[in-house]
């Protein structure tokens, strides 16, 4: 083999183990990118989550005054007996709806979150997968340079005494 034969080697090792790296970084970068996307999905899910809360009790305190102004119209008194009472069942009914949206929204944020942070663990995966097969081309690397240099080396009698080359 000559010396571009073994040079070639060594440019081809360097070049898979830089290919590898590489390759691991930009699946990283991948992986990055869809955890940053959930994150925003996990903020819409728990925003979402609120604002239905938040409608539901709007809603509610129509029902209720709607209920209070029938009651009241009957000559019923909605503050006592049976008339309160209904009234307390209504809104109790309405904030349990609401208290049900949010933790819908809060489950979906936990969620996505989740599967984030799943994404990013992966990335980091995926940069030391890159390492490890680029360390795996060390050997045909050093075997690579350890031809070109073996046979491209200078020979000890090419020295004179004073260290030139002759």
């Amino acid at each position: 083999m000559g010396w571009s034969a073994g040079l070639s080697k060594v440019i081809t090792a360097g070049s898979q183990a830089a290919g590898s790296i590489y390759g691991g970084y930009a699946a990283k970068s991948a992986y990055d990118d869809s955890a940053a996307l959930l994150d925003i999905e996990a903020d819409y899910q728990r925003d979402r989550g609120q604002f239905i809360a938040g409608r539901i009790r709007k809603k509610g305190k129509r029902l209720t005054s709607s209920q209070r102004a029938a009651m009241a119209s009957q000559g019923m008194d909605p503050n006592t007996g049976s008339a309160l009472d209904v009234l307390a069942d209504a809104a109790g009914e309405v904030e349990l709806d609401a208290l049900l949206a949010e933790h819908e929204g809060a489950i979906g944020a936990w969620q996505a979150r989740t599967q984030a942070g799943q994404y990013r663990s992966s990335g980091a995966m995926a940069v030391g997968k890159g390492y490890m097969s680029a360390v795996g081309q060390m050997p045909k690397l050093l075997t690579g340079i350890s031809k070109w240099s073996w046979q491209n080396r200078i020979k000890a009698n090419d020295w004179d005494v004073l260290g030139t080359l002759r």
